[in-house]
């Protein structure tokens, strides 16, 4: 059973997660939003995007996160490569990481996973355990067993 302990966990359609932390913080893997043809309408319009997580760097993950930072400015954390892209473009607060590496996030820590395609985040919070995020390569439909679209949110305790 994967428990969330309070946060809430929303695919966005394709490779897009969204999730809302217990306060409020909201963390996006993967920025591709309004060009996503998988995202329903009303959850294209984000509120608020404190962090960004991103796999790779192909445009079905990437599409939208020059907009996204533009906009709300959130803290990056990428592949060293795309990191370097990122702040070629403009784009500010990006880290760069690599395999096996842990990088602290506002009160999350993000560890780079890869134990092959695809990759995959390991995310802990001071409120819970460490969870593995459900891996958003473009060969992830197990992730489907583990969160909900964005057309039907759900929380668990």
């Amino acid at each position: 059973m994967l428990r969330t302990r309070g946060n809430h966990i929303t695919w966005l359609g394709h490779a897009t997660f969204k999730i809302t932390l217990a306060n409020g913080k909201v963390i996006l893997i993967d920025g591709w939003v309004d060009g996503n043809p998988a995202c329903p309408k009303e959850a294209k319009k984000l509120d608020r995007v404190d962090t960004i997580l991103i796999t790779h760097a192909h445009s079905d993950h990437i599409g939208d996160v020059l907009s996204l930072a533009k906009k709300f400015k959130p803290q990056i954390v990428a592949m060293y490569e795309t990191a370097g892209w990122l702040e070629s473009k403009g784009v500010k607060n990006v880290t760069g990481m690599s395999k096996g590496g842990t990088f602290k996030v506002g009160e999350i820590e993000v560890t780079w996973c890869m134990p092959s395609i695809p990759i995959a985040f390991r995310m802990a919070t001071k409120s819970s355990t460490a969870a593995n995020l459900p891996a958003t390569s473009c060969a992830s439909p197990a992730a489907s067993r583990f969160i909900t679209p964005a057309t039907q949110p759900f929380s668990a305790i």
